[in-house]
Protein backbone atom coordinates (compact mmCIF):
# COMPACT_ATOMS: atom_id res chain seq x y z
CA UNK A 1 0.00 0.00 0.00
CA UNK A 2 1.07 3.44 -0.79
CA UNK A 3 0.55 6.08 1.77
CA UNK A 4 0.74 9.79 1.57
CA UNK A 5 3.45 11.53 3.45
CA UNK A 6 2.24 14.48 5.36
CA UNK A 7 4.49 17.46 5.44
CA UNK A 8 5.45 18.40 8.93
CA UNK A 9 4.23 21.79 9.88
CA UNK A 10 6.86 24.26 10.95
CA UNK A 11 6.53 25.25 14.58
CA UNK A 12 4.35 28.29 14.96
CA UNK A 13 6.44 31.42 15.13
CA UNK A 14 5.74 35.04 15.67
CA UNK A 15 4.88 36.39 12.22
CA UNK A 16 6.60 39.76 12.54
CA UNK A 17 9.64 38.56 14.44
CA UNK A 18 12.11 38.74 11.52
CA UNK A 19 11.07 42.38 11.07
CA UNK A 20 11.35 43.09 14.79
CA UNK A 21 14.82 41.54 14.90
CA UNK A 22 15.92 43.56 11.87
CA UNK A 23 14.56 46.78 13.40
CA UNK A 24 16.25 46.12 16.74
CA UNK A 25 19.53 45.18 15.04
CA UNK A 26 19.46 48.39 13.03
CA UNK A 27 18.68 50.65 15.99
CA UNK A 28 21.08 48.90 18.39
CA UNK A 29 23.84 48.48 15.80
CA UNK A 30 23.51 44.69 16.16
CA UNK A 31 23.87 44.60 19.93
CA UNK A 32 24.26 40.87 20.69
CA UNK A 33 22.39 41.07 24.03
CA UNK A 34 19.38 42.74 22.41
CA UNK A 35 19.38 40.23 19.57
CA UNK A 36 19.71 37.20 21.89
CA UNK A 37 16.88 38.33 24.17
CA UNK A 38 14.58 38.98 21.22
CA UNK A 39 15.42 35.58 19.77
CA UNK A 40 14.40 34.07 23.12
CA UNK A 41 11.13 35.99 22.83
CA UNK A 42 10.60 34.39 19.41
CA UNK A 43 11.57 30.87 20.35
CA UNK A 44 10.28 30.74 23.92
CA UNK A 45 7.73 33.54 24.40
CA UNK A 46 6.39 32.10 27.67
CA UNK A 47 9.88 31.82 29.16
CA UNK A 48 10.74 35.36 28.01
CA UNK A 49 7.47 36.70 29.45
CA UNK A 50 8.17 34.97 32.77
CA UNK A 51 11.76 36.22 32.84
CA UNK A 52 10.68 39.83 32.30
CA UNK A 53 7.27 39.72 33.98
CA UNK A 54 8.06 42.82 36.04
CA UNK A 55 8.72 44.89 32.89
CA UNK A 56 5.35 43.88 31.44
CA UNK A 57 3.55 44.51 34.74
CA UNK A 58 5.02 48.05 34.85
CA UNK A 59 3.42 48.66 31.46
CA UNK A 60 0.11 47.18 32.63
CA UNK A 61 0.43 44.19 30.30
CA UNK A 62 -0.54 40.65 31.23
CA UNK A 63 2.29 38.94 29.36
CA UNK A 64 0.73 35.50 29.75
CA UNK A 65 -2.43 36.66 27.96
CA UNK A 66 -0.66 38.86 25.39
CA UNK A 67 -0.45 37.74 21.76
CA UNK A 68 3.06 36.84 20.63
CA UNK A 69 3.38 39.66 18.06
CA UNK A 70 2.55 42.34 20.62
CA UNK A 71 4.74 40.65 23.21
CA UNK A 72 7.73 40.79 20.85
CA UNK A 73 7.08 44.41 19.82
CA UNK A 74 6.99 45.49 23.48
CA UNK A 75 10.03 43.29 24.19
CA UNK A 76 11.92 45.11 21.42
CA UNK A 77 11.12 48.46 23.03
CA UNK A 78 12.18 47.22 26.46
CA UNK A 79 15.41 45.67 25.17
CA UNK A 80 16.34 48.87 23.29
CA UNK A 81 15.54 50.95 26.36
CA UNK A 82 17.78 48.74 28.52
CA UNK A 83 20.80 49.65 26.34
CA UNK A 84 19.86 53.36 25.95
CA UNK A 85 18.92 53.08 22.29
CA UNK A 86 15.36 54.11 23.18
CA UNK A 87 14.01 56.35 25.90
CA UNK A 88 10.49 56.88 27.18
CA UNK A 89 9.56 60.54 27.62
CA UNK A 90 6.55 61.62 29.64
CA UNK A 91 4.21 63.98 27.82
CA UNK A 92 4.22 66.35 30.80
CA UNK A 93 8.02 66.79 30.79
CA UNK A 94 9.64 70.17 31.13
CA UNK A 95 11.75 71.34 28.15
CA UNK A 96 15.07 70.90 29.98
CA UNK A 97 14.09 67.38 31.12
CA UNK A 98 13.07 66.52 27.57
CA UNK A 99 16.39 67.76 26.14
CA UNK A 100 18.35 65.90 28.79
CA UNK A 101 16.45 62.68 28.00
CA UNK A 102 17.00 62.85 24.23
CA UNK A 103 20.66 63.71 24.75
CA UNK A 104 21.05 60.36 26.56
CA UNK A 105 20.08 58.37 23.47
CA UNK A 106 22.71 56.29 21.73
CA UNK A 107 22.91 56.49 17.99
CA UNK A 108 23.81 58.98 15.38
CA UNK A 109 26.96 60.43 16.94
CA UNK A 110 25.36 62.21 19.92
CA UNK A 111 24.16 65.56 18.55
CA UNK A 112 24.35 68.58 20.83
CA UNK A 113 20.80 69.64 21.71
CA UNK A 114 21.90 72.28 24.24
CA UNK A 115 21.55 75.17 21.78
CA UNK A 116 17.91 74.42 20.94
CA UNK A 117 15.31 76.83 22.23
CA UNK A 118 12.21 74.91 23.30
CA UNK A 119 9.17 76.93 24.24
CA UNK A 120 7.97 76.53 27.83
CA UNK A 121 4.43 76.67 26.42
CA UNK A 122 5.10 73.86 23.95
CA UNK A 123 4.51 70.16 24.29
CA UNK A 124 6.74 67.16 23.56
CA UNK A 125 5.50 66.92 19.98
CA UNK A 126 6.44 70.54 19.28
CA UNK A 127 9.82 69.95 20.92
CA UNK A 128 10.33 66.85 18.77
CA UNK A 129 9.59 68.97 15.68
CA UNK A 130 12.23 71.53 16.78
CA UNK A 131 14.74 68.74 17.39
CA UNK A 132 14.00 67.17 14.02
CA UNK A 133 14.40 70.49 12.18
CA UNK A 134 17.90 70.62 13.70
CA UNK A 135 18.62 66.89 13.20
CA UNK A 136 17.53 66.81 9.54
CA UNK A 137 20.49 69.09 8.78
CA UNK A 138 22.67 66.20 9.99
CA UNK A 139 20.67 63.48 8.15
CA UNK A 140 19.18 62.27 11.42
CA UNK A 141 15.73 61.97 12.98
CA UNK A 142 14.19 61.63 16.39
CA UNK A 143 11.51 58.99 15.88
CA UNK A 144 8.76 57.51 17.97
CA UNK A 145 8.06 53.82 18.30
CA UNK A 146 4.30 53.45 18.66
CA UNK A 147 3.32 51.13 21.49
CA UNK A 148 0.03 52.80 22.43
CA UNK A 149 1.47 54.29 25.62
CA UNK A 150 1.11 57.55 27.49
CA UNK A 151 4.87 58.00 27.21
CA UNK A 152 6.58 58.76 23.92
CA UNK A 153 9.13 56.04 23.04
CA UNK A 154 11.98 57.85 21.25
CA UNK A 155 14.91 56.63 19.16
CA UNK A 156 17.63 58.53 17.32
CA UNK A 157 18.44 57.24 13.84
CA UNK A 158 19.88 58.37 10.55
CA UNK A 159 17.40 59.14 7.79
CA UNK A 160 18.56 56.01 5.92
CA UNK A 161 17.93 53.90 9.03
CA UNK A 162 14.51 55.52 9.40
CA UNK A 163 13.56 54.57 5.85
CA UNK A 164 14.52 50.96 6.55
CA UNK A 165 12.94 50.55 9.99
CA UNK A 166 9.72 52.40 9.20
CA UNK A 167 9.12 50.09 6.23
CA UNK A 168 9.88 47.03 8.36
CA UNK A 169 7.57 48.27 11.13
CA UNK A 170 4.76 48.81 8.63
CA UNK A 171 5.34 45.33 7.21
CA UNK A 172 4.99 43.96 10.75
CA UNK A 173 1.79 45.92 11.37
CA UNK A 174 3.40 48.49 13.68
CA UNK A 175 4.53 52.09 13.38
CA UNK A 176 7.77 54.03 13.68
CA UNK A 177 7.52 57.65 12.56
CA UNK A 178 9.13 61.04 13.09
CA UNK A 179 8.30 61.75 16.73
CA UNK A 180 6.25 64.87 16.09
CA UNK A 181 3.80 62.90 13.93
CA UNK A 182 2.82 60.20 16.43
Amino acid sequence: MFGFFKKKKAPEQVSDMPCVLAIADCISRSNPAVHADLEQCLNEPAAYAARFAERFEERGIDAAACDADTLCWIAMVDELEAVHDLIGVDGSSEPEDFLWAVSQLNGGGKPDFSGLDLSEDGDVFQWCAVCNAYLRQQDMLLCGVDIDSDDLQLILVTTAEYDKISALAEQAGHRIAPAETL
